[in-house]
């Protein structure tokens, strides 16, 4: 008989994804000045095959190292309690990179200080067909270059000192707490200044990560 996760666990994946949304959907995003509604996931099941990573640090991405010191940027944020809640779900997230990314398409500096903790979706611990949310971490003076894809977006910053271009448009900084919205098929990328940056991205539509075009 396979083994059900614990209410516990399930209890606090649910309370952190619970967290993200309500901090997405109290305030307009700072580029179109909206308020962006994310699709109701209530019903999402806690999944037991998701949760692959705990106690297997060697199967995580290098990028993993920057946990400690998010955690620690972010103890005076806005985003403190998200983020507190995240460090002690971590090991229930499914870390690792979007497929089609790799040495060729975004190169190995990249692969090593970038990688998502997925939440919700299809292949979350919180498993549902949409929307599909993840944690985004990057270390220290990374680019994630021009990409794009089908679903509309929103991120929202949860440390300070990242910064978004979407389309044509000039970089944006966001301060932990503030959010972007992404509308489908725009061009957009992230930078980091000298500090590693936490984001939670939801895509507000189903989609497949593989088909980012980058």
């Amino acid at each position: 008989m396979t083994e059900q996760p614990g209410k516990e666990a399930e209890r606090a994946l649910h309370d952190l994804a619970s967290g993200v949304v309500k901090a997405i959907q109290s305030r307009p995003d700072i580029l179109h000045h909206q308020f962006v509604k994310v699709p109701d996931f209530s019903a999402a099941i806690c999944d037991p095959h998701t949760t692959p990573h705990k106690g297997k640090t060697e199967a995580l991405p290098q990028a993993y190292r920057f946990v400690d010191e998010i955690v620690a940027l972010g103890r005076a944020a806005k985003t403190k309690e998200i983020l507190a809640q995240f460090y002690a779900a971590r090991d229930l997230l499914i870390w690792g990179h979007a497929p089609g990314y790799n040495v060729d398409t975004v190169g190995q500096t990249f692969l090593d200080n970038y990688c998502h903790a997925l939440l919700t979706g299809p292949d979350g611990p919180l498993r549902c067909h949409s929307p599909l949310g993840a944690f985004v971490l990057f270390g220290p003076n990374t680019l994630y270059k021009d990409h794009s894809h089908a679903p509309n977006e929103v991120y929202l910053a949860l440390t300070d000192g990242g910064q978004w271009r979407v389309g044509n448009r000039d970089w944006q900084e966001l301060d932990a707490g503030e959010t972007i919205f992404i509308p489908s098929e725009s061009v957009h990328a992230i930078r980091t200044s000298s500090e590693p940056l936490l984001t939670f991205s939801f895509w507000l539509e189903p989609g497949e990560m593989n088909s980012i075009a980058i």
